[in-house]
């Protein structure tokens, strides 16, 4: 059962180097279908595979670094181990390295597991480890892992344990491929996820910007006839006075033109430019003063709100009159969703060179089918709204350099996080 490293049968020796050509062309082979493979878990499998085939192994055994220091965790076997192979995991790959300094690129599996390890195991555990085989995975002068085979019957020469150790040496080259293969694919997911970002952000700009062209239009030609309209219908009711039937058409008239004569209002303002005038100035205060304001109207009576952190300062580039109507829109969007009860809060925090602001509310959530909608214009839930508020913050966060986006979760809440420059970005006035 004991298996020997090397035979010392020169007869052998010699019958065994007439098959060095196959074994080369099988090694050649093997080598050339490893590192075809891409796909990390199936190259393992055939790693394996190959390792107990060409080596006439009964089992194999693969330990590779998962990225966790110091330790090769990741296992892989093919066969059945008489043995708990997670006690492999206990060898350390600087103890590894330096079996392989000691031994020039062939190390006994008993010299690798700590001692405490290894004298934990039962007498045939430790009979069955000295019929192992182990060779280091090494690229780039480091070792990323190890294979092991188990072969008590078989006795090997010294070309045989060369190509073991050179299969796992391309085994590791094969293991880097692969994961270099899966940082390219998931670094080239994230750059389509960009560019489907970026597409989406400049149809919504040249959306924004042709809106901003109607809105100039329909608030010149509109604002004047509609105004005139309700001067006029108040005129008559004040003149009719005292006829029921014409005083109720007379208020329905006049409550529509009201109604047009906000619109048109709102139009104005989403299409006039105002003025940017950003300072570096602290935002803590500002976004307090927005909460007293919510705080004060009569729907909000049963809501709670939150400031965090609710002193000191947090100071960035901003217009503080446009970032006050951001902060109002938003918060006027969660009072309509939370219907007098529910609480919302502003969280401020530095990250990175940006100041990072989150509005958050416990209403009922957003749709996931529409939160891609939410900065469209006219795009509304609301029944009494044109759908141009979002938009019109979406606008001014631009004009700071910023961003904004929305997460919400069904029945839990929705939260809109706002970056803009933080007062340490140089270079900006």
């Amino acid at each position: 059962m004991h298996n020997t490293y090397l035979s010392a049968d020169e007869p052998a020796r010699q019958d065994s180097c007439q098959n060095l050509r196959q074994l080369l062309l099988t090694f050649h082979d093997v080598t050339k279908l490893i590192n075809s493979e891409l796909d990390k878990e199936q190259l393992i499998h055939t790693i394996l595979a190959m390792v107990t085939r060409v080596m006439g192994a009964d089992n194999a055994l693969l330990l590779h670094n998962n990225g966790a220091p110091g330790r090769m965790q990741e296992i892989s076997t093919i066969g059945t181990w008489p043995l708990d192979v997670n006690l492999f995991s206990s060898i350390g790959l600087e103890h590894a390295a330096h079996c392989l300094v000691q031994h020039e690129g062939f190390i006994r599996p008993q010299e690798l597991l700590p001692a405490d390890v290894y004298q934990a195991l039962t007498a045939g555990e430790q009979q069955f480890l000295q019929t192992v085989l182990s060779a280091p995975m090494e690229t780039k002068g480091r070792v990323t892992g190890m294979i092991f085979i188990a072969a008590p019957q078989r006795q090997y020469e010294k070309i045989e344990l060369e190509v073991f150790c050179a299969l796992a040496s391309q085994a590791a080259i094969a293991l880097e491929n692969a994961a270099l293969h899966e940082r390219l694919r998931q670094k080239l997911v994230m750059t389509r996820e960009e560019l489907r970002h970026t597409q989406a952000e400049l149809i919504r700009s040249e959306k924004i910007a042709s809106i901003v062209e109607m809105a100039m239009g329909v608030a010149h030609s509109i604002r004047n006839p509609v105004m005139s309209m309700g001067g006029l219908a108040r005129q008559l009711a004040r003149e009719l006075r005292g006829d029921p039937g014409v005083e109720k058409k007379l208020a329905y008239i006049i409550q529509g033109t009201d109604r047009l004569e906000k619109i048109v209002g709102e139009f104005a303002k989403f299409a006039s430019q105002d003025s940017f005038s950003p300072v570096r100035g602290d935002i803590i205060g500002l976004a307090a003063q927005a909460l007293r304001h919510a705080a004060g109207q009569e729907r909000a009576a049963g809501v709670e709100f939150s400031l965090e952190p609710d002193k000191g300062e947090m100071p960035c580039r901003h217009d503080p009159l446009l970032l006050r109507r951001v902060f109002d829109e938003v918060i006027a969007n969660s009072l309509d969703v939370l219907g007098g009860s529910g609480r919302i809060s502003i969280r401020l925090r530095p990250e990175g060179q940006f100041v990072r602001i989150d509005i958050s509310d416990t209403g009922p959530g957003i749709p996931e089918d529409q939160l891609g909608l939410i900065f469209d214009p006219f795009y509304t839930t609301r029944t009494r709204s044109t759908g141009l508020g979002l938009t019109y913050v979406h606008r001014i966060i631009e004009r700071h350099d910023g961003t904004i986006e929305v997460t919400s979760v069904p029945d839990q809440g929705t939260t809109f996080t706002i970056r803009i420059p933080g007062a340490s970005r140089s270079g900006e006035g």
